[in-house]
């Protein structure tokens, strides 16, 4: 049975949390067509009965989520079977997940049954520069970016941090995470910053 392990970096979980600075204009609190801060209304992706299990579909038509597990859920729903609170896998139909996105699933952070951020890998540094083009878009330019070095048994990477701390969000881009081929973004909300360090600490990762 699969359990979901939310994506955090050690050492790095310490660097993203925010301190929110005011801005004249409101932040755009939406991204790949999800509202932050709004209800999580995404339906959740269908499932099969195999021989010994149940498990999701390989494939989607629309974009759902999936669960840490699938046959004994670790969520708190309520009983119109919405996520309430929990970080779950927004999964997203074949070619067409985001530009920037590594895979077809990123995590979705629900808080009092509000989607409150995502957290979501991208393609490391050879993608950096397009996902840095997207954010800026996005964003406008990035309120810092810190020269890092990532390392890796004995060798060292030169990466960069960008954070952006908007009005209702912090935005921050890692653009080298566990290897030179990864690197993650996280939006988030206070709300859901706050909830997503909570989960860190009850886990024991920091």
């Amino acid at each position: 049975m699969h359990i979901m392990k939310l994506p955090i970096i050690k050492f790095f979980y310490l660097l993203i949390l925010p301190m929110f600075c005011s801005v004249a204009n409101a932040t755009d609190m939406t991204m790949f067509g999800l509202t932050f801060g709004k209800e999580f209304n995404v339906s959740e992706c269908k499932k099969i009965l195999t021989a010994n299990t149940t498990v999701y579909e390989a494939s989607t038509d629309t974009v759902c989520f999936e669960r840490g597990r699938v046959e004994e859920s670790t969520l708190i729903i309520n009983d119109y079977n919405k996520v309430q609170a929990d970080s779950v896998y927004l999964k997203f139909p074949t070619f067409t997940e985001p530009q920037i996105m590594n895979g077809y699933r990123m995590y979705a952070v629900v808080v009092d049954k509000n989607l409150e951020g995502i957290v979501f890998d991208t393609e490391g540094i050879t993608t950096s520069e397009l996902v840095m083009e997207n954010l800026r878009a996005k964003y406008n330019s990035p309120s810092l970016i810190t020269p890092i070095q990532v390392s890796r048994g004995k060798s060292k990477i030169d990466a960069f941090r960008a954070e952006w701390h908007l009005k209702d969000l912090y935005v921050s881009f890692l653009n080298v995470n566990f290897a030179v081929d990864t690197g993650v973004v996280y939006i988030l909300t206070d709300k859901g910053n706050r909830w997503y360090g909570e989960q860190m600490k009850r886990l024991e990762i920091l």
